[in-house]
């Protein structure tokens, strides 16, 4: 919404100070001299066309560049009403066995709760990847997050490994695909850590 502020109250400014500056000389002449010709600042009027017609051409591309913004904000505000409902569908099958029996890609655990912590961990990554990509959560926060919580544990480390190749298809080229280009890399972080530590503890 900003960004579109931003445009309209730039064209408006762009409007004012052009017809500011085609009015000027006429009005400053007659204000100094009552008696002037007004045929004459006609033909000033006149040697002012061409900037009317530029300032006619950048109103227009004020026009086009805020309809263009409210069509971005517009795909931005459906994307975030399809995570909610995304989200919303998720909480009902944690909730209800029965209908997590519905999302084939939950079922790949065979435990129930197993089923469940994977669609809350989903839940997890899809509130961190809105709170990101509306700025509120700076990269290096995100990463600390990542590290400390979903790729510390077993559960997480696995979902992970399940649903990446998924979730590159379905997010090629979206706004999402940023995003899980940072959790593949605190995933491999993650992976080669644990790798290493089982190397230590084998060694020893």
């Amino acid at each position: 919404m900003r960004s579109v502020r931003g445009v309209a109250v730039w064209a408006l400014l762009v409007f004012l100070g052009g017809l500011a500056l085609l009015l000027s000389p006429p009005l400053i002449d007659y204000a100094f001299d009552p008696s002037t010709d007004w045929e004459r600042l006609a033909n000033i009027g006149q040697a002012y066309g061409s900037v009317s017609m530029l300032l006619s051409a950048l109103a227009l591309v004020g026009v086009v560049a805020t309809t263009i913004s409210q069509n971005r904000q517009a795909r931005i505000a459906l994307e975030y009403a399809q995570r909610d409902q995304h989200a919303l569908l998720l909480k009902m099958a944690i909730d209800d066995a029965v209908l997590m029996e519905c999302w084939g890609s939950l079922t790949q655990d065979p435990a129930p709760e197993r089923r469940r912590q994977r669609a809350y961990i989903n839940l997890i990554l899809n509130f961190w990847a809105t709170t990101w990509q509306l700025g509120g959560m700076p990269e290096s926060q995100l990463r600390g997050l990542l590290a400390a919580d979903i790729f510390a544990t077993e559960i997480g480390l696995r979902f992970w490994e399940q649903a990446r190749l998924t979730r590159k298809v379905v997010h090629a080229g979206a706004q999402p695909a940023a995003f899980d280009r940072i959790v593949e890399d605190e995933y491999l972080r993650a992976l080669a850590k644990l790798r290493s530590t089982e190397a230590s503890g084998v060694g020893s």
